[in-house]
C-alpha cells in the first residue's frame, strides 16, 4: 500500500463505532437491528489505513471483510426488495474495498 500515502491527519478514522452503536441502542433501536449492525461491522473495512505491517493486515483482513456478511445475510433472509437492494449496495462496498486492498498489498 506504499503508493497510497496516508493523510497527515487520519483522526476522523479513529471515531469509534461504539458511539453509533450506543446511540442506536439508546434511541430505542429505531433503525432496523440487522441493518444497523451490518453497517457498524462494515466500518472495519476502512481499518486498513491503520496497518503499517503488510503481514498483519493480510492476517486481519479476512475478518474485516467478512464481518458485514453475518448480519447482512439476516437482512437478506427478510426477502424484501428495498432491504435486499440496500444490502447489495453494502456488499458492493465490501467487495470494492476488498479488491482495492488486496490488489495493493505490497
Amino acid at each position: 500500500m506504499a503508493r497510497f500515502q496516508r493523510p497527515e491527519d487520519i483522526n476522523f478514522m479513529a471515531q469509534r463505532t461504539e458511539e453509533a452503536e450506543t446511540a442506536f441502542k439508546k434511541g430505542g433501536r429505531k433503525a432496523p437491528r440487522f441493518h444497523m449492525q451490518a453497517l457498524i461491522d462494515g466500518w472495519q473495512l476502512f481499518n486498513w489505513i491503520w496497518f503499517v505491517d503488510k503481514d498483519e493486515l493480510e492476517e486481519q483482513w479476512p475478518t474485516f471483510k467478512d464481518a458485514v456478511y453475518f448480519n447482512g445475510n439476516k437482512v437478506l433472509e427478510m426477502d424484501k426488495e428495498l432491504d435486499t437492494a440496500w444490502m447489495d449496495a453494502l456488499y458492493n462496498v465490501s467487495k470494492a474495498t476488498h479488491g482495492f486492498v488486496t490488489a495493493n498489498l505490497e
